[in-house]
């Protein structure tokens, strides 16, 4: 299972970025478990039927364009099932435990993107905003906000919030894991996430 704890309804997408580096002589690995695209890609595909909600998975590798350089990975899980096509492709699993075996470090671009019914929810600062107190301003309202937690002079997480509807609000969390590229990684990096995205909303019995 790729991801272990995928299971809050509200979750639109979950996205990871990286890059590795994957020595000449691990080629071959990578070769046995999936094959090249003709764009340079190599292409994985997965489905987790174990929670409430199906989600589907993707990863992409894609090699350097300089010899020495790192490759670029990047997953996404969301809701949602494979067609018949993509069933056919090779598994995301085989990747995560080829990558793994690297044994390297990396860090971890994570994104989370949430969408919420606007009434079983609380937010710490409620929206909409109103600017009545702003004179011969243009606007009456604002309706989302960029919100940015320091570590001293770095950037610990990032949300944004966006009040779409009366009905629907979306929130959005940025943030960097480091640590060594494996399976328990990317679920701590799910997991922090979440933290993150319930220290602005708060949902209803959760």
């Amino acid at each position: 299972m790729l991801i272990k704890n995928l299971v809050d309804d509200d979750l639109l997408f979950f996205e990871i970025n990286t890059s590795i580096p994957i020595p000449q002589d691990a080629l071959t690995s990578l070769s046995q478990i999936s094959k090249q695209e003709k764009a340079g890609f190599y292409v994985f595909h997965g489905e987790q039927q174990e929670t409430k909600t199906k989600f589907v998975a993707f990863a992409f590798l894609t090699p350097p364009k300089k010899s020495g350089d790192n490759y670029k990975l990047e997953i996404r899980c969301e809701p949602g099932k494979l067609s018949k096509s993509q069933k056919g492709t090779t598994n995301v699993e085989p990747l995560i435990k080829f990558l793994s075996a690297l044994n390297q470090q990396v860090a971890l671009e994570c994104r989370l993107h949430f969408k919420f019914k606007n009434k079983k929810v609380k937010t710490i600062i409620s929206l909409p905003l109103k600017l009545t107190e702003v004179e011969d301003s243009p606007f009456q309202e604002i309706q989302g906000l960029h919100l940015v937690k320091r570590n001293k002079d770095s950037i610990a997480y990032e949300v944004i919030m966006d009040l779409v509807t009366e009905s629907i609000l979306l929130e959005t969390v940025f943030f960097n894991k480091v640590g060594i590229f494996n399976q328990s990684l990317i679920d701590d990096a799910l997991a922090l996430g979440e933290v993150y995205s319930k220290a602005v909303v708060i949902r209803e019995g959760k």
